[in-house]
């Protein structure tokens, strides 16, 4: 049936030309109302739009109606005297156009108030010319693969009203994508094969203090920092920023019975913003003995993940916590042992700035040896802390870079 109380404006513009006998319906005075008085259209019917031969207009909702029900040849549309979208602002694709990692595009800025949004990633191999669609791609976020390692990424957009659908806008090119190491995203290593005195950062310059005496052992890889009890590492804070966090480090833990040997503080980092923590604890207050726990927190808000496999077996075990923002991630020699999404609400006491290894809360807390702690500001994959872990072996600095 007809439209009931539409009120059209005027429409200008008939794509694409018609052909044959068939009229191209279209309004096009700004006094055509359907009501109950019925249309108030130009009743030239003969006459063409724009001087497009074969265009008609439509002088009664009766004949609006049998073009409706009958249809019209592909191609072709009756216009409502509602236009299309238009982008005013194209769409922004962020995030860092690296192999693995996930790019977002927004949905950029329309007029005529479209209702809703479809998305086409694309890739080129030189950035400014053969885009091609990329299969499957029609979400606002896409993750970058190893096959498109030194490709261009973009994303169009298209706007959706009840006028029909836009010409699709395109974001500015993202890439080349390149290819992803342990290097990338990574904050700070300590290698922690130092003997005495301090315990150097091989990839920046956040080196931390030797409090107390702090000994040296055989490790996983090379020398150890072996902790008595009363001594600690610490820093200054390092630069995490956002959400996304991964923190690895390999742990030789004596049994946990309780007392200072029962409560140990792994690598711990942060402000009043936001920092990472954890620890090993004897039996208590429902946490599994020898077990890890790692929090995450944002001011006042913190995740806990609490493992289940224990680490006090006076064993060399590599530890690994990874978070993206959405789910914290425990793994223990290679293998997810736990993970919570992020972030519940609750209360943590957070480290009065600084970056501690078996410090901060309870100072030197524990009888305890670690090797090899690494930080970075983003997640790590699965894939990457098998890589780390090395069937056990561990993995040195000089091969993060691939």
């Amino acid at each position: 049936g007809s439209p009931a109380s539409t009120t059209y404006t005027d429409i200008d513009v008939i794509l694409p030309e018609p052909t044959g006998s068939r009229a191209v319906i279209q309004f096009s005075d700004a006094r055509a109302t359907w009501g109950s008085n019925g249309p108030y259209f130009y009743t030239e019917a003969d006459a063409p739009i724009n001087g497009i031969a074969g265009t008609k207009r439509i002088t009664t909702p009766a004949l609006l109606a049998t073009f409706v029900d009958v249809g019209l040849p592909d191609g072709w549309r009756i216009y409502t005297g509602v236009s299309v979208p238009e982008c005013t602002v194209l769409p922004v694709v962020t995030g860092a156009p690296t192999e693995y990692s996930t790019l977002a595009c927004s949905q950029g800025t329309w007029s005529n108030a479209p209702t809703e949004w479809r998305y086409q990633w694309q890739l080129s191999a030189e950035g400014s010319t053969g885009w091609a669609d990329i299969e499957s791609a029609t979400n606002a976020s896409y993750t970058a693969l190893t096959a498109q390692i030194a490709s261009y990424l973009r994303c169009g957009v298209v706007a959706i009203s009840a006028a029909g659908n836009s010409e699709p806008a395109y974001s500015l090119a993202a890439g080349p994508v390149t290819e992803i190491t342990l290097l990338t995203g990574l904050i700070a290593h300590w290698k922690l094969n130092e003997t005495t005195g301090t315990r150097y950062d091989s990839h920046g310059s956040y080196d931390l203090t030797a409090n107390n005496t702090i000994g040296a052992a055989a490790g996983i890889l090379g020398n150890c920092a072996d902790f008595t009890l009363g001594s600690y590492l610490s820093g200054a804070v390092l630069p995490l920023t956002g959400r996304d966090v991964s923190l690895s480090y390999w742990v030789k833990s004596p049994t946990m019975t309780g007392g200072y040997e029962g409560y140990s503080l792994p690598p711990i980092t942060g402000d009043s913003a936001f920092g990472i923590g954890g620890y090993i604890a004897a039996e208590s207050g429902g946490h599994p003995a020898g077990c890890v726990a790692v929090d995450v927190y944002y001011d006042t808000n913190f995740t806990r993940v609490q493992g289940s496999t224990r680490v006090d077996n006076d064993q060399w075990n590599h530890v690994c916590m990874t978070c993206d923002g959405t789910t914290v991630k425990l793994f223990i020699n290679g293998v997810l042992d736990a993970s919570e999404p992020a972030v519940e609400d609750g209360s943590f006491g957070v480290p009065s700035g600084g970056t501690y290894i078996n410090g901060a809360g309870s100072l030197g807390a524990a009888v305890i040896k670690y090797d090899s702690v690494s930080i970075w500001g983003r997640a790590l994959l699965p894939a990457e802390v098998t890589v780390l872990y090395n069937g056990g072996d561990g993995l040195d600095y000089e091969s993060f870079g691939g």
